[in-house]
């Protein structure tokens, strides 16, 4: 019984020994799990870094493209500067000029002035030719009263008035 016993001994230390490895096996099957969930993991960060260095390269060409915007928006910032210097330059002249000179004229200087332009605004409305034709009595003729069928073009006439000086 000895031999028996020995033997059943045996086999109760080989049963402990086998039912470890199994214990292992199947910590190896949540293992394998565990290793195809760090494989889709790994991928994913693969793809993410793949976006990333995209992205990057995109941002390094925008912000190439500001740097090159950059220099013509600090020449167009020049020219506005250069720009509202010239404005403030013309209305000063246009303050000293004109309005200051207007501002000198006495009351009845002003209103002589202002007959003189209504004077010049009305006859620029009524003047409508400049091409020496005249109606039956003598009268100029307008061009939009020109004989039917003749081909005359639009005319403009410019008058050059002297006048005395202002002020």
């Amino acid at each position: 019984m000895k031999v028996l016993s020995a033997a059943a001994e045996d086999i109760r230390k080989q049963m402990t020994v086998l039912s470890g490895f199994a214990e292992t096996l199947q910590g190896d099957s949540n293992l394998n799990k565990q290793i195809e969930e760090a494989e889709k993991q790994l991928k994913s960060l693969k793809e993410g870094m793949a976006q990333l260095q995209s992205g990057s390269e995109g941002l390094a060409e925008g912000i190439s493209q500001i740097a090159s915007v950059g220099g013509k928006l600090v020449e167009g910032y020049d020219a506005l500067q250069d720009g509202i210097g010239r404005f403030r330059d013309g209305i000063r002249e246009f303050n000293e000029k004109g309005i200051q000179k207007l501002g000198e004229l006495t009351g009845e200087e002003l209103l002589d002035t202002a007959r003189r332009v209504e004077a010049m605004q009305q006859a620029d409305r009524s003047y409508r030719h400049f091409d020496g034709t005249v109606k039956e009595d003598g009268t100029p003729k307008a061009i939009a009263e020109s004989e039917e069928g003749e081909d005359r073009p639009e005319q403009s006439v410019r008058f050059i008035v002297e006048t005395e000086e202002i002020g």
